[in-house]
């Protein structure tokens, strides 16, 4: 499912608060745009149920080790201090580098574990596929993302950021909406 937004803050926004719930906590990278340049936005548009925790990691990447930390340190039986229920990652991240396959792999591998949706942020999409030569299939899906925030603007265009659900079963109502000439 493809919904189009006219920003990346939107479409980020958007993709978080789909899977938010009360006391939801979604971890990305402590620089990650969310955290840094989006102004409380993720949080704000969840109504308030959604809390970004950032995560540490070399060169704008999470570190595996340290996220699935943070996870675990939630008890899922106590929902007093939070519920996870998503992680983001930026491709290509705010320093420039890159996540490889197998790193977005087992990420996805965590999630799914878990229980959590994998977002991308995907404002630098097409430098991240030439950057490790494949296609956006074995950059995404394949690796365990559920969706994407697919980014126009940084490739020139105006206006023309998406959210792409790889399952569609997945789109609520609240992204529906949006495609019914609401946005």
């Amino acid at each position: 499912a493809v919904f189009f937004v006219a920003t990346g803050t939107a479409a980020n926004s958007l993709s978080m608060a789909s899977v938010s719930r009360p006391g939801a906590v979604a971890f990305c990278h402590s620089q990650a745009h969310m955290v840094e340049d989006e102004c409380g936005a993720p949080e704000y548009l969840s109504g308030g149920t959604l809390r970004m925790l950032p995560v540490a990691g070399a060169n704008g990447r999470i570190d595996l080790a340290m996220l699935r930390h943070a996870v675990d340190r939630f008890d899922p039986g106590v929902v007093h201090g939070g519920r996870p229920s998503a992680v983001s990652i930026t491709q290509s991240t705010e320093s420039g580098s890159v996540y490889g396959l197998e790193e977005i792999a087992s990420i996805g591998e965590l999630c799914r574990e878990k229980s959590l949706a994998l977002h991308m942020d995907g404002a630098r999409f097409a430098n991240a596929l030439v950057s490790l030569g494949t296609t956006p299939a074995e950059m995404t899906w394949k690796r365990g993302v559920d969706m994407l925030s697919f980014g126009g603007t940084k490739n020139g265009c105006w206006c023309a950021e998406a959210v792409v659900l790889f399952d569609a079963g997945r789109a609520t109502e609240e992204f529906r909406g949006l495609s019914d000439g609401e946005a």
